[in-house]
């Protein structure tokens, strides 16, 4: 997930989850998101866990 896109990512990713049960997730551009809540609102709303987070 490339955490510019916001909150529609979270749900993007259910709808992935749902289709193909994810094991868990990796963040991209992390530095451009001061406020890391994708990276929390996806643990709560899909229970993945966060697997990996990139800067770029």
């Amino acid at each position: 997930m490339d955490t510019v896109t916001g909150q529609s990512a979270v749900e993007i990713a259910q709808s992935v989850n749902e289709a193909l049960n994810l094991s868990g997730i990796i963040l991209g551009k992390f530095d451009s998101d001061t406020r890391g809540g994708i990276a929390l609102s996806f643990k709560n709303v899909v229970g993945k866990p966060v697997k990996f987070i990139g800067v770029e």
